[in-house]
């Protein structure tokens, strides 16, 4: 679960932000599970990790990020983990 915090840190910190329309934006908000600080990339690998509304978190990063990194980061991390 560390080195996933971690490397989910280093993939999609700061990086998922949206507006009230639910599109990608600069001076949106940020969804309830992030990869923002420590704590919650901890907490979100969690939710991944117990198959507990993880398809919400994907998705999200899913859109913000590059497509083959966040799939490869979770399909990983569902295996590994």
């Amino acid at each position: 679960m560390f080195t996933y915090s971690l490397l989910g840190l280093e993939l999609f910190a700061y990086r998922a932000k949206f507006d009230e329309n639910n599109s990608l934006s600069v001076y949106g908000k940020y969804p309830k599970s992030t990869f923002n600080t420590f704590i919650e990339s901890l907490i979100s690998v969690f939710i991944v990790l117990a198959n507990d509304g993880w398809s919400k978190i994907f998705f999200d990063h899913y859109r913000a990020t590059d497509s083959v990194t966040a799939s490869f980061y979770f399909i990983t991390l569902i295996i590994v983990g």
